[in-house]
């Protein structure tokens, strides 16, 4: 009797380990992607953001929007350029205005549910031409 009593503490031990394990790695797996996600959201706006910056500076050295765009698109390693769309402006004669839109997809699904399956990033940069 002893013995029947000890299997089933035993059985309902395991189980109990179980749903633990499955309540954990949920959790724990959530929190991975979504620091995986963020990650690569940051590495994005990072990027986009110096593509614009580079982009000003090629405006104030060659005047052609073609060359800027060519700048800003060499400068967005990792990305997909065909996502990203260059607004060229200029606010004075002196002033060159770059403006980089991109639309960053997102990998995670459980993400995507929440927030959509893709954000617009922006990043802006001017620079003066002396």
């Amino acid at each position: 009797m002893a013995k029947d009593r000890q299997s089933r503490l035993v059985q309902s031990e395991a189980g109990q380990a179980i749903v633990e394990f499955a309540l954990t790695i949920t959790i724990t797996l959530l929190l991975i992607f979504g620091l995986i996600e963020f990650s690569r959201a940051i590495y994005t706006a990072s990027v986009i953001q110096w593509a614009a910056q580079q982009g000003a500076r090629a405006g104030i050295v060659e005047s052609s929007e073609a060359d800027i765009a060519v700048a800003v698109h060499g400068r967005m390693a990792g990305l997909d350029t065909s996502l990203a769309l260059i607004t060229v402006s200029y606010p004075s004669a002196a002033i060159v205005q770059v403006d980089v839109a991109y639309r960053y997809d997102l990998i995670v699904p459980i993400i995507s549910q929440i927030t959509g399956d893709s954000i617009q990033m922006r990043a802006s940069a001017s620079m003066i031409k002396y």
